[in-house]
């Protein structure tokens, strides 16, 4: 279908990446233009934002923990909700990541429009992510990324990279917001903290309520040990960019103008009659 629709026109980039047969191979971005335009494009890196900043209200309100207190620390005032704030502040600070999107792990060809699954053509993630379809999704190598994430953030902290799991009240949850007094009394509350944060990464960073799965959400994380930012660069992953339905015309000519000497795919989302449809890059 692309074949079609780009002959007779004179494209800057090709479009062969958007085809059925590299499905699984890219994960996506998607993010503003504002931010595409001012800051990735112009350094060619992106930014690996504090855990604070996800909008899972399971992730970004503040955690409520548990205690065991045993009988000799009984006489000890314990407060809760202070201990449950530091608790939080710290497994949120110290946990930077970057949350892209991946193809259905179901995914298989629609005859009535093969792009239904692709991680570059969610409209509710389009409007969410990238203003309203104004945005741009950046579609990244797979591996590629995952080396620029360990090298950018060499020494920073453990590095994970796992998809989102989604449950609403999986089993065993309680045990990652339950903390032990004596272990605290014993070892102080970072050490603990830091232990715990170790231990149940998997629940604290990778996992979301099942109102989310939709975004087959896959994530980069580094428990990280600094308070700077990380920025990992993208110079050699990132494949494709896709301009919003309602991305300015006028900008794309200067994205291109950019990325022309690099082998990056250059595509535009749009709907017909709702259904999306990725169409070649046409710069006059």
């Amino acid at each position: 279908m692309l074949r079609k629709l780009a002959e007779g026109l004179a494209i800057t980039h090709n479009v062969s990446m958007f085809t059925d047969a590299d499905a699984h191979l890219y994960v996506s971005h998607y993010t503003t233009a504002e931010v595409f335009l001012t800051h990735i494009l112009p350094t060619m890196k992106i930014r690996m934002s504090s855990f604070a900043q996800v909008n899972d209200p399971r992730e970004s309100r503040g955690w409520l923990c548990g205690l065991s207190v045993p009988d000799k620390l009984m006489d000890r005032e314990w407060d809760i909700v202070a201990l449950s704030t530091r608790f939080t502040d710290y497994m949120k600070k110290n946990a930077k990541l970057l949350c892209l999107t991946r193809d259905d792990p179901e995914f298989e060809l629609n005859p009535a429009n093969h792009l239904y699954g692709r991680s570059y053509a969610h409209p509710s993630m389009w409007d969410r992510y990238a203003s309203n379809h104004s945005g741009v999704c950046l579609m990244f190598d797979w591996d590629k990324l995952g080396t620029a994430v360990l090298t950018s953030a060499d020494g920073r902290g453990e590095t994970y990279r796992i998809a989102v799991s989604y449950d609403d009240i999986p089993p065993g949850e309680h045990a990652a917001y339950h903390l032990n007094a004596s272990e605290i009394v014993e070892h102080g509350e970072e050490t603990v903290f830091r232990d715990h944060q170790l231990s149940h990464h998997g629940t604290l960073y990778f996992r979301k309520s099942r109102d989310w799965a939709s975004e087959f959400e896959y994530r980069w994380v580094v428990l990280d040990t600094q308070d700077t930012d990380i920025f990992v660069d993208i110079s050699d992953c990132l494949a494709g960019v896709v301009f919003g339905d309602a991305f300015a015309p006028h900008a794309i000519p200067m994205v291109a103008n950019v990325l022309a000497e690099k082998q990056i795919h250059l595509a535009q989302i749009k709907y017909r009659n709702g259904h999306p449809v990725v169409l070649p890059t046409i710069v006059s």
